[in-house]
């Protein structure tokens, strides 16, 4: 685990590079095509955090499968031209191990008030919790910089190593590019 962890470590800044570039790209051309960009965070409710009252003994995989069915909700109810699929998903795992997702899509400026609605009632009714989920309205050209911080915690943190060795223990992605056909850098 050692190993695996020290030869992670040495290529997350090529890594984090990378992908900084390509959401920069996929940024270029969401705006080139007049799309508005939405940072979603979605968060497990109390029931998945140990240190909770209402904490039902579920595990960090258990609160990534919770999140994987919200995000699905999301994207069946938004296929009707919602949003343009193209993004970054990156996953913030807490230090009692039950993760956030963060995600930049883009949607038509014409939707994003509807989108954002849809998004919080996915929520409130998988959840009964608003808390779970936090949607803003991208500035112009500020994607990356929503983003950027939770990939450069990923990587120039001392969280660094405990982050690696959760990713490897829950078998779980950190970052997901999302919405590219093969060969597309955007």
């Amino acid at each position: 685990m050692k190993d695996l962890i020290a030869r992670l470590l040495g290529r997350a800044p090529a890594r984090l590079s990378t992908l900084t570039d390509h959401l920069y790209e996929m940024e270029r051309a969401a705006l080139k095509s007049g799309k508005a960009g939405l940072f979603v965070s979605l968060s497990a409710p109390v029931r998945f955090h140990p240190a909770s009252s209402f904490y039902d003994g579920s595990t960090p995989k258990d609160a990534q499968k919770f999140l994987q069915k919200m995000w699905r909700e999301i994207a069946r109810a938004a296929s009707n031209d919602y949003l343009h699929w193209t993004g970054m998903r990156v996953v913030e795992p807490h230090r009692d191990g039950v993760p956030t997702w963060h995600y930049v899509v883009w949607v038509s400026p014409d939707r994003t008030t509807d989108a954002i609605r849809l998004f919080r009632s996915i929520c409130r009714e998988m959840t009964s919790d608003d808390r779970c989920i936090k949607v803003e309205v991208i500035r112009r050209s500020g994607a990356v910089g929503y983003v950027s911080k939770y990939l450069q915690g990923l990587v120039n943190s001392s969280e660094m190593p405990r982050v690696l060795a959760w990713s490897v223990v829950w078998r779980s992605r950190l970052v997901t590019l999302f919405g590219l056909r093969a060969g597309q850098s955007a």
